[in-house]
Parts: C-alpha cells; sequence; structure tokens
C-alpha cells in the first residue's frame, strides 16, 4: 500500500462509487508477490486499479523510478483476434470502437486455442498448490476454513499423479506458444468479462475465458474502459512498457473526443 504523502495522487476510497476503474496486471515477475499468500506461485501476481491511466502511472512511476509516455499507435503492431467473437454484443462493439481508432491493424487467430480448457487446467494447478500451502487435505472438515471453500479445492485430491501431471505439461505448453506468438506483434485488443467473480459455489462464466489465459500466459494486461459503450476492453502484450503507454495514448484520445 502506498501513502497519500509517497504519491501525487490517490485512489478513491469507494472504488464502486469511481466512474472508471482501470485495471493493471503486470507480466510475470514485473512487481514482486514476494510475502503474499498466493494459491499459485506462477500465476498470481500483484495488481493495480485506479481511477485513470494516469493515476496508474504516477503510481507506477513511484514504484519504479521509470518514467511512461503515451506512445503514438503507429509504431506499434497492434492485432485484433478471433476470440472477440467469445464476447456479448457489447464487449465486442467496445473492441471495435477501440480498433477504430488504430489504422494499422490486422487480426491474429491464435490456431488451437480452447480458452475454457486452458482456464480448467490454471484452475486446477491453483487448488492444487492452493491446497498445498493452506495444508489442506481433501476433507470437507478444517478447523479456520469454510465447509464451501475446502469443497471447492476438494476436487483437485480426487485426481490420480499422471491427470496432474498432464495439465502441467499442457500449461508449460500453451505458456511457450503465448511466448512465441506475442513475438509477432506488440499487443492485441480483446474485450473483458461484463461481470464479476462468481461465487464459489457457481461455475464462472464462459466470458472468464476471455481473462483467464492473460494471467496463465504470464503477459502484462491493462483494462480501461472504451467510453462509448461503458464496457472495459484489455490491451495485453509482452511488453508492460507497451500496453502503458498505449493506454496512455487510448486515454488521452477518449477525452479529447468526448
Amino acid at each position: 500500500m502506498l501513502s497519500r504523502d509517497y504519491v501525487a495522487t490517490r485512489l478513491t476510497h469507494d472504488l464502486t462509487q469511481a466512474g472508471e476503474i482501470v485495471g493493471y496486471k503486470p507480466s510475470r515477475g514485473k512487481i514482486s508477490n514476494q510475502g503474499l499468500v498466493r494459491l499459485a506461485e506462477d500465476f498470481d501476481s500483484v495488481g493495480l486499479l485506479t481511477t485513470s491511466v494516469s493515476d496508474l502511472i504516477t503510481i507506477l512511476s513511484a514504484i519504479q523510478n521509470v518514467a511512461y509516455s503515451p506512445i503514438d499507435p503507429s509504431t506499434l503492431q497492434i492485432v485484433g483476434s478471433q476470440l472477440s467473437k467469445d464476447a456479448d454484443s457489447l464487449g465486442q462493439s467496445a473492441v471495435e470502437q477501440v480498433l477504430s481508432k488504430i489504422a494499422n491493424l490486422s487480426e491474429r487467430t491464435i490456431e488451437g486455442f480452447d480458452a475454457g480448457a486452458v482456464r480448467r487446467a490454471g484452475l486446477l494447478v491453483c487448488e492444487l498448490e492452493g491446497s498445498e500451502s493452506l495444508g489442506l487435505d481433501g476433507s470437507t472438515t478444517q478447523h479456520g476454513f469454510s465447509e464451501e471453500f475446502l469443497s471447492t479445492m476438494k476436487f483437485v485430491h480426487t485426481l490420480p499423479p499422471t491427470k496432474i501431471a498432464e495439465t502441467k505439461v499442457k500449461i508449460a505448453e500453451f505458456q511457450g506458444r503465448m511466448r512465441t506468438l506475442f513475438k509477432t506483434f506488440d499487443v492485441m485488443i480483446l474485450p473483458t468479462t461484463p461481470a464479476g467473480a462468481p461465487a464459489l459455489s457457481a461455475n464462472p462464466p464462459t466470458a472468464a475465458d476471455l481473462t483467464a489465459w492473460v494471467n496463465i500466459s504470464g503477459l502484462s494486461s491493462l483494462s480501461i474502459v472504451e467510453p462509448t459503450t461503458r464496457r472495459s476492453v484489455q490491451l495485453v502484450g509482452a511488453s508492460d512498457e507497451n500496453v502503458l503507454r498505449l493506454g496512455l495514448w487510448l486515454e488521452k484520445e477518449f477525452s479529447t473526443s468526448h
């Protein structure tokens, strides 16, 4: 946490009262998560929520002692993706609005991509490593934990070791594919989920497939509100700098056109 004296700006006390929320998930290892209780060592990272990209940059500049400035999108290779078709109509429209402001645009298809399978594999690893770090043994009654939580974390204990090993191999292969893919362009524009996290007893909405794979891959992601639709889009890339600087440019573009 940062004190108000440490940076020039501060977050609103009640984020639900803010008109817009900007979310930043750094690439793996960009911001240390040492000392945090983590469900999955390879997936969990420190994220930041602010009310604008400018505020986010102020905080990051204070943490990292690095200056960020808007970048002309014509200097980047920015792509859309067939994954946007999995979003609802409002999410698709938000992406289209953002892409319409960027001239050098192309679409990139991720071959053989099953976002749902990637999300489920990631959840399995979270349950496995989370159970180990929290000392869970697969029972539904354990001091200090609710039955609902223990029931959710129980499934992984019913699987044979071969299944878990296969899952880890698939995730490693996926991460390697994404590292290779994101070397061929700079930023991908995608929708975000239209709702918050589901209850522990409920399955996540299909829309969660749009964001979970980004975290599992270790890529950087910036969520910014498109003002016409009032729906967030995510800027995804291997370079945190490119993602953040493009976010600054878009925020400035949105403010001058509305």
